[in-house]
């Protein structure tokens, strides 16, 4: 896989050198989860950024190759309030916790234009470069779990 990676990126300045335009696309990410199709209660909206690296490569009159790589952060947030049943009666827990995942990002897409609107269509390659796990649970306000930043793709 690295070497894959390492391939891509050597790809990507080669074509960037010998590039029309080039530049930089940066900007905000909200980025959520589904569990089978499903959304659970208390799944938000994670917020993270990006930045890429652009080149253009013109191949004909109406398409050209854009070649980009980035750096991606994407993640989601879970928080719920709930009343349930532990055994001992009713109880009022907490759920609150945090994932981050930073993603290097290539992509190799053509772009096909319409008179003065284009489109992109084509894969990227992602590789997860880190990520972390934070958050509490709590049961009429005593902590039952707390995680503090762990390492996601850490020893386990």
């Amino acid at each position: 896989m690295k070497k894959l990676l390492l391939l891509s990126v050597a790809v990507f300045f080669a074509f960037a050198m010998s590039a029309q335009s080039f530049g930089i696309k940066a900007g905000g990410t909200m980025s959520g989860y589904k569990v089978n199709f499903y959304v659970p209660d208390g799944a938000n909206m994670g917020e993270g950024f990006h930045v890429y690296g652009l080149a253009e490569l013109p191949l004909k009159e109406k398409i050209d190759l854009r070649l980009s790589l980035g750096f991606n952060q994407l993640g989601s947030e879970f928080y719920l309030e709930q009343e349930q049943d532990l055994g001992a009666g009713p109880v009022n827990t907490v759920s609150d916790f945090k994932k981050e995942i930073n993603y290097l990002q290539f992509s190799v897409t053509p772009k096909f234009k319409f008179g003065p609107a284009y489109a992109f269509i084509g894969p990227y390659l992602g590789y997860a470069i880190s990520g972390t796990f934070s958050g509490t649970y709590t049961a009429d306000g005593t902590t039952l779990m707390e995680v503090d930043d762990v390492d996601i793709f850490g020893d386990v």
